[in-house]
């Protein structure tokens, strides 16, 4: 019993031995831990930079030129793939970054103006594409584009050009999103071909830009909306058209007949009364008595004179 507590001391001791090598050991995980995390991290980074510059390369220089067909939604559509797909070990921020830095300096600066005070990498992948098409998309409107592939026409290219083109021109017209209402839209719009019927024309496509999922019913709601403020507008210009009435004057002779030999005049003579004087008319001497004023609205003809004959004998 006596050599009991020499050996509770001994063993202690090599506890606290083999406890200070366990802090020792775990000191040194730490550090190695916390060096491969930097590593780890250092090289994700690496890896990264080398994407974003890899895909740099390999993205061509935008250009704004619509006069040769270089627009957003072209550029766009060339690289779709390369974004969809080879960009996801990117996050958000650095996929817009590598969107706008193929920009020009003309573009890149009217992008930046447009969307100031913000940065592009601010904005949502969804929203700056949203503004590249709205400041460099096509000026035609979509309606323009799909009529526009009715007038296609070979010309005796070659048939895979032809191909080619007719593909194109499809593809910028969104073919693959029109259902049957929106065929039937663009042929009800196409019939409003005449110089007359230019407002329900200009109305109609205004519509169809704007809205989504137009119908019929929607365009011929319109159409009698539009006639209605054509009929209140002629109903504000004024009162219907009248012919003018001039006021005339005309000498009258006691016995009702008109002076000068029976002739209406347009431009009658007026004669004071106290200077008046007597006249020979169809044989009767006439005084002219009174003048009176009549408003005529019919034309007047002259009738023809008939002389008296006196014989003397």
């Amino acid at each position: 019993m006596e050599a009991l507590p020499a050996i509770l001391q001994a063993v202690q001791q090599q506890l606290d031995v083999q406890g200070a090598a366990l802090q020792q050991l775990m000191k040194k995980l730490c550090v190695v831990s916390t060096s491969s995390s930097s590593a780890g991290a250092a090289v994700v980074l690496r890896d990264k930079h080398a994407i974003f510059d890899s895909l740099y390369r390999r993205i061509e220089t935008f250009n704004y030129d619509p006069d040769r067909g270089r627009i957003s939604d072209s550029w766009l559509r060339r690289y779709q793939d390369l974004f969809d797909n080879e960009c996801i070990e990117l996050d958000e921020k650095d996929k817009t970054r590598l969107l706008v830095s193929r920009l020009d300096e003309d573009c890149h600066r009217m992008l930046t103006s447009a969307i100031s005070p913000k940065q592009p990498s601010d904005l949502p992948w969804e929203k700056i594409v949203q503004v590249l098409n709205r400041l460099f998309g096509t000026a035609k409107t979509l309606f323009r584009r799909r009529f526009e592939c009715f007038r296609v026409r070979y010309e005796g290219q070659d048939f895979n050009n032809y191909e080619t083109m007719v593909k194109a021109k499809c593809t910028d017209a969104h073919f693959d999103s029109i259902d049957f209402d929106g065929l039937q839209c663009l042929f009800y719009v196409a019939g409003f071909q005449g110089s007359e019927f230019a407002d329900y024309r200009t109305r109609l496509l205004r519509k169809l830009d704007q809205a989504e999922n137009i119908t019929l019913k929607d365009l011929t709601a319109e159409c009698q909306l539009i006639k209605s403020y054509k009929d209140d507008a002629r109903l504000l210009e004024g009162t219907p058209a009248v012919n003018v009435v001039r006021r005339q004057k005309f000498q009258l002779g006691k016995r009702g007949n008109l002076s000068d030999d029976n002739e209406m005049s347009l431009h009658p003579k007026r004669f004071p009364a106290d200077q008046a004087k007597a006249h020979l008319s169809q044989g009767h001497l006439v005084r002219p008595t009174a003048i009176v004023e009549i408003d005529i609205s019919i034309e007047l003809l002259p009738l023809s004179k008939k002389t008296t004959t006196h014989k003397w004998k």
